[in-house]
């Protein structure tokens, strides 16, 4: 399966770090994006039956669902588990926008293995999910990590969810494309980072589809990594 990972070049040590060492970084819960990361509704009757109950109840005793977040759950549950997302859609401006560091960045395309275990992908519904407390506290979190909001559809997301800090993607990385805005020093580095192992190719923005495509002109690097 081929996915990207978009990435800012403002620390391009931490590129660096990609490209040489071949891992990506799996960040903690704490550390992601979305202010509804980690939010579901729990049954009232369930969670008045958990010590975390009294914690969530409150002023919302009368409310047979209430909201719940995953911060509540006991610490020993989010301190091994840590997320790093992936993308199937390179295509967006908005992506390249948040992302990319206002196309300042690069998206580095990497083939993963289809039947890889840690690596999910991320369902959306309209509303908060409803998670059974006991499914969370006794099983899998990464059952609530792998849902979000219909907000966030567009990144066609994937998550490596695991307990390691690092996740190896050693003879994966297959391109990486620059944003439209990409300073040429940078480019150097990176041209110079992979040698003529990993294609390198700049983008455009296409004016009619608006959408970021693979520029036609001359390469960064001549080679064949197919198209976007």
């Amino acid at each position: 399966m081929r996915l990207f990972k978009f990435r800012s070049l403002s620390n391009i040590e931490f590129v660096l770090d990609i490209i040489y060492n071949q891992r990506l970084y799996c960040a903690s819960y704490d550390k992601l994006n979305d202010p509804f990361e980690g939010l579901f509704l729990s049954n009232l009757f369930d969670l008045s039956k958990k010590p975390v109950g009294a914690r969530l109840l409150g002023s919302q005793a009368g409310v047979y669902n209430v909201v719940a977040s995953a911060k509540h759950l006991d610490s020993s549950l989010l301190e091994n588990c840590r997320v790093c997302s992936l993308t199937r859609n390179i295509s967006d401006v908005r992506l390249w926008s948040y992302y990319g560091d206002g196309h300042t960045g690069i998206a580095i395309e990497i083939e993963v293995d289809d039947n890889e275990p840690d690596l999910h992908p991320v369902s959306y519904s309209e509303k908060l999910p409803l998670i059974d407390l006991d499914a969370i506290a006794n099983s899998d979190i990464s059952a609530l990590l792998r849902k979000k909001t219909l907000h966030w559809q567009h990144e066609q997301e994937y998550r490596v969810i695991t307990d390691r800090k690092y996740f190896c993607i050693k003879e994966k990385i297959r391109t990486i494309y620059l944003g439209s805005r990409v300073k040429s020093f940078h480019a150097d580095i990176l041209k110079k980072a992979v040698g003529n192992t990993t294609a390198i190719y700049h983008t455009k923005i296409n004016p009619h589809s608006v959408e970021v495509e693979k520029h036609l002109g001359p390469q960064v690097q001549s080679l064949d990594a197919g198209n976007i």
